[in-house]
C-alpha cells in the first residue's frame, strides 16, 4: 500500500507490516532496527505523510530519536501475569488447608464426662470394629 512507509516493517520480520499500528513495528532505515511509538505509527509510517518524516528523506545518519522509540514490555507484563498466578495457587492452599485440617484437630480433643462420684473424668472416641460404632470410653478403668 502506497500510504505505508516502505522501510516499517516487523522486529523479527521486515518485510512484513501491519495496515494498522502495531507493537511489533520497527523502522529498518535506521542502523539499528528500533520499535516504533505506536502515536508516531498512527501519524507518519501508516500515511501518506510518511515521506515527510526525516528517517523517510534522509535516514537515521545517529541513531533512532529516543522520543519516537517504543520501548519493550513484552517480559513485564508475562511476569505480573506469573505472579498473580503464583499468588492465587498459593492462597487456594492456604484456604483448603484450613478448611480441612483444622477442624479434624479440634475434632481430636478428649472429652470429659460427668461420673456419678461427682467432677469430671476424661473420656476417649474408640472404634468398635465389631459394631462399626464409636463407643465412648472411660479413660480410667478400674
Amino acid at each position: 500500500m502506497d500510504y505505508i512507509c516502505p522501510h516499517l516493517g516487523l522486529i523479527d520480520d521486515p518485510n512484513t507490516n501491519r495496515a494498522f499500528p502495531n507493537k511489533a513495528h520497527a523502522c529498518f532505515r535506521a542502523d539499528t532496527p528500533t520499535l516504533i511509538k505506536i502515536d508516531y505509527q498512527r501519524l507518519r509510517c501508516l500515511s501518506p505523510s510518511h515521506t515527510n518524516c526525516p528517517g523517510y528523506q534522509y535516514g537515521w545518519a545517529k541513531q533512532f530519536p529516543k522520543d519516537l522509540t517504543r520501548k519493550r514490555s513484552g517480559n513485564k507484563s508475562l511476569g505480573k501475569a506469573l505472579k498473580w498466578i503464583i499468588i492465587f495457587i498459593l492462597g487456594g492452599i492456604a484456604i483448603y488447608s484450613l478448611i480441612s485440617f483444622v477442624p479434624k484437630i479440634f475434632a481430636q480433643q478428649p472429652k470429659a464426662i460427668s461420673t456419678l462420684a461427682g467432677g469430671y473424668q476424661p473420656c476417649h472416641l474408640h472404634s468398635d470394629p465389631d459394631q462399626g460404632a464409636n463407643l465412648y470410653t472411660n479413660a480410667h478403668k478400674q
